[in-house]
């Protein structure tokens, strides 16, 4: 028995179990064509990459040890095809994990580059841009949590009456405004006002490292206690 009828085998007695049994139970009809189809396209695969290893192995000079390896036959074959199944499982798995990473990232996403009217719903409700920040940054979606952080800020200076946020207000107009209310605050948070025009209009990406500099300038700036100090 081949590699092709062993898995054509396997396949059909798992969906032959009554539960896959369309006459039993109708509903898995569909999930039976599905599992089918799942089943030949990673048969398929595996023997694309069977062969492709055997290939690879036939013409690379290996000298006498990979010579005799290959003249085993039988033997041979069956551990490329465990090696073409770990490539298979591994690329299964990384493709999974990136359109998880995609779809939990598009959650978060939002389809309008403009603050404003963002920045007017987290008046009230205040905490909300920090928790966003603060969750960006725990799912290594560094930018966007970059975003929330200056949000916050925002948000922070609103709350002390040092700015007033309005809708249609833009950046310029908020710095205007808080450096005539406290000029000290203001030089010191002019860089997070120029950056967010570069990182997040300019939509450029940051790292882990260059997050973490903008996030202790948030806490400098706002006088909020980090996470950690809070429980001390």
């Amino acid at each position: 028995m081949n590699d092709r009828e062993l898995a054509k085998r396997v396949i059909e007695e798992v969906l032959s179990q009554p539960e896959f049994q369309p006459e039993k139970v109708g509903e898995f009809k569909f999930l039976q064509k599905i599992l089918r189809t799942i089943g030949k396209i990673l048969q398929k695969i595996m023997n694309f990459i069977s062969d492709l290893i055997f290939e690879i192995l036939s013409r690379v000079n290996l000298g006498s040890l990979g010579n005799k390896f290959l003249k085993l036959g039988p033997v041979a074959r069956v551990i490329i095809n465990v090696l073409a199944i770990l490539i298979v499982g591994a690329l299964v798995f990384f493709l999974v994990k990136f359109c998880l990473k995609l779809i939990k990232g598009k959650r978060f996403r939002f389809n309008k580059e403009d603050i404003s009217d963002e920045l007017e719903e987290f008046t009230k409700t205040p905490s909300e841009p920090l928790r966003l920040a603060l969750e960006f940054k725990r799912i290594k979606e560094f930018r966007l949590s970059f975003r929330y952080f200056f949000l916050a800020l925002l948000i922070n200076f609103n709350e002390r009456e040092l700015i007033r946020i309005q809708k249609f207000k833009t950046n310029r107009q908020y710095f205007r405004e808080l450096s005539a209310n406290d000029s000290e605050i203001a030089k010191a948070s002019e860089p997070f006002f120029e950056a967010f025009y570069y990182i997040w209009y300019g939509k450029r990406d940051i790292g882990m490292e260059e997050l973490l500099e903008w996030e202790r300038l948030y806490y400098d700036l706002s006088g909020v206690l980090e996470e950690g100090e809070n429980d001390e």
